[in-house]
């Protein structure tokens, strides 16, 4: 008897409600800001975990690699300030920003191992089943 894997992909997404203030002025001496809030949707990702469990059940599969799915979020500020007296004129700028990374999703590497007789193993083997059976990368939109 050989063992024969097969591996697939899983990915799932489970997203992030967001919620963006700005700055009330488009000035620079005033002060331009945004800042926007991330708060991750932890029963979505309860459900996309129990939709793994249920998948890998359902064809006996086992988790082999489960990968973090992420993107950035930011913040910047700037402001221009100025002094003028009489016929001189003197300015600076100042700003600052910060950026993190949120969970937005995973990917997950998944494997079944069978054990198949010589002879499939040879079958499977030249008829280049390994190949096929391995689908494309495709990652679910946000």
């Amino acid at each position: 008897m050989k063992k024969w894997v097969t591996t697939s992909w899983m990915y799932q997404t489970f997203g992030s409600t967001a919620h963006t203030e700005r700055s009330k002025t488009n000035r620079w001496k005033d002060g331009i800001w945004e800042k926007t809030d991330y708060t991750t949707d932890y029963q979505q990702l309860q459900a996309k975990l129990n939709e793994l469990t249920e998948y890998c059940n359902r064809h006996q599969m086992s988790v082999k690699a489960l990968m973090p799915l992420t993107n950035a979020k930011t913040h910047e500020y700037g402001q221009f300030l100025d002094y003028a007296v009489m016929s001189s004129i003197a300015a600076a700028g100042i700003g600052h920003g910060w950026a993190f990374s949120n969970v937005v999703g995973f990917a997950a590497l998944l494997e079944h191992v069978e054990e198949i007789t010589e002879e499939e193993y040879e079958r499977r083997c030249g008829e280049g089943v390994r190949h096929e059976s391995s689908p494309p990368l495709a990652v679910e939109p946000a």
